[in-house]
């Protein structure tokens, strides 16, 4: 596997910084792992059943996100006003 500071982007993100800080930004991006969209969804996919083994019983999963706030809003349910 290539090292990201050994990338043609790495060394010349590296490049703008200062000489005495180029070690630690190689460092910086050494310790970066790159993970592909298939395989982030499939790790995460399996880590949920694995988890899941355990629970006697359904599981569910929900998706937490910030509440958009502002003007015809129920004050943080992010649901407008007259509507059901």
């Amino acid at each position: 596997m290539t090292k990201l500071s050994e990338t043609e982007e790495g060394i010349e993100w590296i490049k703008q910084l200062r000489e005495d800080d180029q070690l630690l930004g190689c460092n910086l991006l050494d310790a970066i792992t790159l993970v592909g969209h298939e395989e982030f969804v499939a790790g995460l996919r399996q880590l949920i059943i694995n988890n899941s083994k355990d629970v006697n019983g359904m599981v569910a999963l929900f998706a937490e996100r910030e509440v958009k706030r502002g003007r015809n809003r129920v004050r943080g349910l992010g649901i407008k006003k007259g509507v059901r």
